[in-house]
């Protein structure tokens, strides 16, 4: 077996931005759900935390009258 000469490990941002990538994902999901969210506030609320801290946030701006459990 041929062992790798180099590798790569990119801790996110420093040679891919993924962040902004995944912040415009979570953005279309969540309007998805109905509700409209504007890139500066999937900014505020998502910069620098992990998607499932982040997606915390997707549950209370469900639509009116729905659980967070669907």
């Amino acid at each position: 077996m041929n062992r790798p000469e180099v590798v790569i490990f990119d801790c996110d941002g420093v040679l891919v931005d993924s962040e902004r990538l995944i912040q415009e994902v979570d953005r279309e999901l969540i309007r998805g759900l109905g509700r409209p969210i504007t890139q500066e506030e999937i900014f505020a609320e998502h910069l620098g935390r992990s998607e499932e801290r982040a997606g915390c946030g997707c549950v209370s701006r469900r639509r009116p009258g729905t659980t967070g459990s669907g």
